[in-house]
């Protein structure tokens, strides 16, 4: 968990954050036109995608975004 500035509680402990500490950050989130983009398809196939359980989002306060990763496995394993 990487906030800055403000009080956590993580792994059973409270901690404070002063500083970002990036070598927790694992995964990039992406949104779904950037999807669309990296996957040289339309928005509407990448709800396709989600709807045949190839990709699943990740909601953030209500918006939708996706793990790059899995948009890499997805076309490694050549699945559109």
């Amino acid at each position: 968990m990487c906030l800055i500035g403000m009080e956590i509680f993580w792994n059973g402990k409270t901690e404070k954050r002063t500083e970002m500490d990036r070598s927790k950050v694992t995964q990039r989130l992406v949104r779904k036109r950037d999807v669309a983009e990296i996957l040289s398809c339309s928005v509407r196939t990448v709800d396709r995608l989600v709807a045949k359980g190839e990709l699943s989002p990740v909601k953030i306060l209500g918006s939708k975004r996706y793990k790059v990763n899995e948009i890499e496995m997805l076309i490694q394993k050549g699945g559109i």
